[in-house]
């Protein structure tokens, strides 16, 4: 004979064997109904063949029947980028310097110069530095456009933003730079800068 206690345990084990398979059929019930999502491939070329990269409109989730097409750049549009890069971080290292740190804003800068002007920027680096102040200075670029443009030179007007600490007193100053570049080989590289 049976005792209670067996027979509440075999009626538990029923109950929630009923609610494991219920469960099982309605998982698999609701997963029929569902249909299947193919995944399209994304056509995609290198900016340096110069060719045209489409994305189906499926993958950005629009109705419309047109496929989105992202134009790739010129070769004159990647070199006009190519010498507003270089101008702005240019003189974001050169005109960030600090006390601390003499000079170091012009060895930043050996790589970015024609030969010729690291000559004039690299004459008044001297291993005597001394301050008694600190002074430190971040320049940030915040624009630039091109003064003028040709395939091998350009002229370029650049806006920033300079933070000057002077011994704890801070102050901020919006100034322009006219950055001159010219192309060497594949390279552009900084000719000569002025202040405005």
């Amino acid at each position: 004979m049976m005792t209670l206690r067996k027979r509440i345990f075999i009626i538990a084990s029923v109950v929630v064997l009923l609610i494991l398979a219920i469960s099982l059929l309605l998982i698999v019930w609701g997963n029929r109904d569902k249909t299947e999502i193919i995944e399209e491939p994304i056509a995609t070329t290198s900016p340096i063949f110069n060719q045209q990269t489409t994305i189906p409109n499926s993958i950005l989730n629009d109705q419309s029947e047109q496929p989105l097409t992202v134009k790739t750049p010129t070769t004159e549009e990647m070199e006009k980028n190519a010498a507003k890069q270089l101008s702005k971080i240019f003189i974001e290292r050169y005109a960030t310097y600090s006390t601390d740190l003499p000079y170091q804003n012009i060895k930043d800068v050996e790589s970015m110069v024609t030969e010729n002007y690291w000559k004039n920027l690299s004459a008044v680096i001297n291993d005597s530095f001394e301050t008694t102040n600190f002074v430190g200075v971040t320049t940030k670029a915040i624009s630039s456009s091109f003064v003028s443009w040709d395939k091998t030179e350009a002229v370029l007007n650049v806006g920033v933003v300079e933070t000057k600490d002077e011994s704890g007193e801070v102050n901020k100053t919006n100034k322009n730079v006219i950055v001159n570049v010219v192309k060497i080989g594949d390279d552009w590289l900084v000719s000569g800068f002025s202040w405005e």
